[in-house]
């Protein structure tokens, strides 16, 4: 008998999903056949790839015609062309599945043909909730609240025809019980096996792989040289200086002068409103200016040291360690495209920072987990559209070891420990602080005290904290569940309790 389909569709780059992505490995992997139905993008990660029972199927993307009408026109267009496809490949051109794993949002037209496609194929819908599709719709048609009133009623009615559900938090579960009257597996995301932390020799190896990458995606402001916050100043020079800046934390730990080491922080975003970039641009310009203070207070300190030491010995002289009490010059590596790109990029290069230095850069999805191993610190600017979500990339970089500075919201504690395994900020003075306060004396072995202590709690926080181990416990009893009982609930609104 051959093994049961379970179809995993992405109205959206299945490259850009990662838990989807997952979801399909850790099928695979269970044995199912999977048809995977998506829009085309960014490739998938490489077991995907390599698998023999996972089959990619994508979606044409709508003509660029529909983007240039009229917004409401625009929205109707777009769903009606992509409902008609999407019918097409669900009731004719894809094989039957036993269930259906979609990705939740986008619920339009999604949810409505994937109903449908239960019904003709006799298959369990199963709904991941990684957000409420219409608090996103909200965000940029909230003047149309018919609309978005729609939307939910949309999202409500055909939710409740799934026969399981995922959710991402407690506090979505909580939410989908209260409000659409539906019961949800809780879900956490969970790093795979490639996000963890290197030691000194795999991060020198790889830094030095990945130093022409971040060299030709420097932008724009000073730039940092890895000597303890000297100044280049020249604008002009960024690209070079932070692929010097790489070079110089590859060989660092080989004979370098560790207490000199820059400091890389790691930021994933996305570039639109919900991720306000301005908040690590302003809070950056502050730090600059705090370390530029610090290099300056430190230099008169040394220049005074001779006179107040005349007469005694030259160990009792000595000046204590030029990391005890200074900042470290800064790489902010961000990753991620979205439409807001381009304009803070311009921002950037407009800025004269001497302490730090940007890199926006695109990486593969095999490089990816490797830059998060040789970071320093992670920032997260994810706010939700519902409060009721969690960021992916925060979980990514505790799976590298990474303590993350985030914006807080409503369910964000959930995942991050103010103050244990990470920071929680409210403003760019904020986050400036927090900056300082992590960095301050950074050197050798990673950091400064806090810092330290905060990569050890998320090591020991986290350990064993994976992937595979938390889809075989929660999600693959609903899987198999859905898989045998397909014929009895596809269509009913009803939600089984898992």
């Amino acid at each position: 008998m051959a093994n049961p389909t379970v179809w995993v569709v992405v109205l959206g780059d299945f490259g850009r999903s990662p838990r989807m992505q997952y979801h399909a490995w850790s099928l695979a992997d269970a044995g199912y056949d999977v048809r995977v139905l998506a829009s085309p993008g960014s490739p998938p990660i490489q077991p995907l790839l390599d698998a023999p029972n996972v089959h990619l199927h994508y979606l044409p993307a709508p003509p660029s015609w529909v983007a240039a009408l009229p917004t409401l026109l625009s929205l109707l267009a777009k769903a009606a062309l992509q409902a008609a496809l999407m019918l097409w490949a669900a009731l004719a051109a894809l094989p039957r599945p036993a269930a259906i794993l979609m990705q939740n949002p986008p619920a339009i037209p999604v949810m409505a043909v994937l109903w449908l496609a239960a019904l003709r194929h006799r298959a369990a819908l199963v709904i991941d909730w990684h957000n409420l599709a219409y608090s996103i719709l909200a965000l940029k048609h909230g003047r149309r609240r018919w609309l978005v009133a729609l939307a939910r009623s949309y999202e409500r009615l055909l939710g409740r025809c799934a026969a399981a559900h995922f959710t991402v938090t407690k506090a979505m579960r909580a939410f989908l019980r209260r409000e659409f009257g539906v019961e949800a597996a809780v879900l956490y995301d969970r790093p795979p096996e490639m996000f963890k932390a290197l030691s000194p020799g795999e991060k020198r190896a790889a830094l030095s792989r990945l130093a022409p990458q971040l060299r030709a995606a420097a932008v724009g402001g000073g730039a940092v040289d890895g000597g303890g916050g000297g100044s280049k100043g020249a604008a002009s020079a960024t690209q070079q200086e932070a692929g010097d800046l790489v070079s110089c934390l590859g060989a660092g730990g080989a004979g370098g002068d560790a207490a000199r080491l820059p400091a890389i922080v790691v930021s994933s975003t996305s570039w639109t409103p919900d991720e306000d970039f301005g908040i690590l641009l302003d809070a950056a310009v502050a730090y600059d200016a705090a370390a530029a203070a610090a290099a300056e207070a430190a230099k008169a300190a040394a220049a005074a040291a001779p006179a107040a030491g005349v007469g005694a010995s030259s160990s009792s002289a000595a000046a204590p360690s030029p990391a005890a009490g200074s900042f470290p010059d800064v790489l902010f590596v961000i990753t991620g495209r979205g439409p807001q790109r381009e304009e803070y990029l311009g921002k950037i290069s407009r800025l004269q920072l001497r302490h730090c230095a940007f890199a926006s850069v695109w990486l593969e999805p095999g490089d990816y987990p490797v830059l998060l191993g040789c970071a320093d610190l992670g920032v997260c600017l994810h706010t939700s559209s519902s409060g009721l979500d969690l960021p992916m990339k925060v979980v990514d970089m505790f799976g590298a070891g990474l303590p993350v500075c985030a914006v807080r919201y409503e369910c964000i504690g959930e995942l991050i420990e103010d103050g244990v395994t990470g920071l929680l900020f409210d403003s760019p003075e904020q986050l400036s602080g927090q900056l300082q306060r992590l960095l301050r004396g950074f050197g050798a072995g990673g950091g400064a005290g806090e810092l330290t202590q905060m990569r050890a709690a998320v090591a020991r926080t986290h350990a064993g904290w994976r992937w595979r181990g938390n889809w075989e416990e929660v999600a693959a009893p609903v899987i198999a569940a859905a898989c045998g009982s397909g014929a009895d609930i596809a269509g009913l609104p009803v939600s089984a309790p898992v």
